[in-house]
């Protein structure tokens, strides 16, 4: 007698991610959750995203065959209504765990999981409630409501991007217990390159030490100070430096005058958003930041699938990755004499230079790949469910 071999289904689990204040374009967060919607395994893990809205967002999580909900009151300073909505959402598509990022979202869902009990997840980005973009009203309230979710029914896990940010999450006034550090990847992309953009590039670059900034440009990027590290380099003159930089944003304007107005016209290159921008990076020779604040930039895991070397200010988790993985050099912010120092050195050690894009390619491989990320959200998604 022939003995059956029986399968059993694994139960799908259903998460809702819920983001606000996303764009998709050099956007961190969405990069991020983008991540997670395209490697994670649909037949196993079931994702739906609740937002604001945007034609961008949109237009990805389609092409992805992501289901979606637009909030648009998710964009006001007390959204209510998403309150109602969200719940309403999240019984409806019987939601095992939610995971949300950034502060609002964490808000909303955290009082209402007072209610519903669902396993919660809070994805802290680089920022909690005092940040550029709540007023003082705003971080009134939403620490109030911080307190009343902790001592009530506080968030099960606290996602960080590094294992520094875990240290200002241990603050007091904030309170969180269980907080995990996670690493992120480099979601290679073989979307076709644009001659137009690889001849510009290159006619700018000739013969020269090619810098380049990749993000937004707002104000706590402050890129600002990567203009002021040119001028610093650029009167060195055994230097021939130039910088691109790459993103849009509300200081785009004044980011342009600035330079001209320090006579670096020539020696910068505005190129706009470039979607898949790090199909470019090999043009570079080196990644420069000088954020005020970060979680852990997205940028820096394409620098380092793309071997370019990183030069940053020392925030959020960044430090992190850049020295355990030898693969650039860490400044303090606001010191720029020292960052410049280092690019200068980088341009006088061209053997270094490609010794640290090579470190930084061999620990995307080694320690940072896909199923390494892969493995690890899908395992904590696991073990969330599986708690009483």
């Amino acid at each position: 007698m022939k003995s059956k071999t029986i399968s059993i289904k694994k139960k799908t689990i259903n998460i809702c991610h819920i983001v606000n204040i996303i764009d998709g374009k050099a956007d961190g967060v969405f990069c991020h959750l983008n991540k997670l919607l395209t490697i994670i395994d649909k037949e196993q893990f079931n994702q739906i995203v609740i937002f604001h809205g945007g034609e961008t967002i949109k237009s990805c999580l389609l092409k992805n065959n992501i289901q979606f909900y637009e909030i648009k009151s998710l964009s006001s300073s007390f959204p209510l209504n998403a309150f109602f909505q969200i719940a309403q959402i999240i019984k409806k598509e019987s939601v095992d765990i939610i995971h949300t990022h950034l502060v609002k979202p964490y808000i909303l869902a955290g009082i209402l999981n007072i209610f519903l009990k669902k396993k919660f997840i809070f994805n802290y980005h680089g920022s909690f409630i005092k940040n550029d973009y709540n007023t003082l009203l705003q971080q009134k309230v939403y620490t109030i409501l911080h307190r009343i979710i902790i001592k009530i029914n506080p968030p099960n896990i606290v996602l960080t991007p590094s294992r520094n940010s875990i240290s200002l999450l241990m603050d007091k006034d904030i309170m969180f217990s269980k907080i995990l550090a996670y690493n992120s990847t480099y979601l290679y992309s073989s979307q076709p390159m644009d001659q137009e953009i690889i001849n510009k590039i290159i006619n700018f670059k000739f013969n020269s030490f090619l810098l380049a900034y990749v993000g937004r440009l707002s104000h706590e990027k402050n890129v600002f100070d990567v203009i002021n590290i040119l001028k610093i380099l650029s009167n060195k003159h055994e230097m021939n430096v130039k910088l691109i930089i790459i993103g849009i944003g509300p200081e785009e304007r004044v980011l342009k005058n600035y330079v001209s107005e320090l006579n670096l016209t020539k020696s910068v290159l505005f190129l706009g958003f470039i979607e898949f921008a790090s199909a470019y990076f090999y043009l570079f020779d080196v990644l420069i930041l000088t954020s005020k604040r970060e979680g852990m930039p997205n940028v820096v895991w394409e620098s380092m699938g793309n071997q370019i070397p990183i030069v940053a200010a020392d925030v959020g988790g960044i430090k992190d990755i850049v020295h355990e993985n030898r693969c650039g050099f860490v400044f303090p912010p606001n010191n720029l004499q020292l960052a410049a120092n280092f690019l200068k050195y980088l341009y006088d050690n061209p053997k270094l230079k490609l010794q640290l894009g090579e470190n930084g390619l061999t620990a995307i491989n080694q320690k940072y790949s896909i199923p390494h990320f892969k493995y690890y959200f899908q395992n904590l998604y696991v073990s969330l469910t599986k708690i009483g």
